[in-house]
């Protein structure tokens, strides 16, 4: 059986070893660069716009990234972290209007 002493290390042993496993989330994009494959014209919509942390869905708010319109069989739009990192969670928010 354990004593007092010994219990109390353990539960500090389990806390710990629980305080180390837990991460809490951040958003390592806010330092990365971001490209897409084109812009509108006069557009304030640009690339960096997808990754500036503002999470708001209208697209009147400055908040998302657009690509041009027209005949482009393909758009895409990229993330540049700066160096490997290891991702566990991505989060994309589709624009409203």
């Amino acid at each position: 059986m354990y004593t007092g002493i010994r219990l109390e290390c353990l539960v500090l042993l389990i806390v710990l070893m629980f305080l180390a496993s837990s991460r809490s989330e951040v958003n390592i994009a806010l330092t990365g660069s971001a490209a897409q494959s084109t812009d509108r014209e006069l557009s304030r919509w640009k690339a960096p716009q997808g990754i500036d942390g503002c999470t708001n869905q209208n697209i009147g708010s400055g908040c998302c990234a657009h690509t041009k319109d027209g005949r482009y069989k393909e758009a895409w739009w990229r993330v540049d972290l700066g160096q490997t990192m290891t991702i566990q969670n991505i989060t994309i928010y589709y624009r409203g209007g």
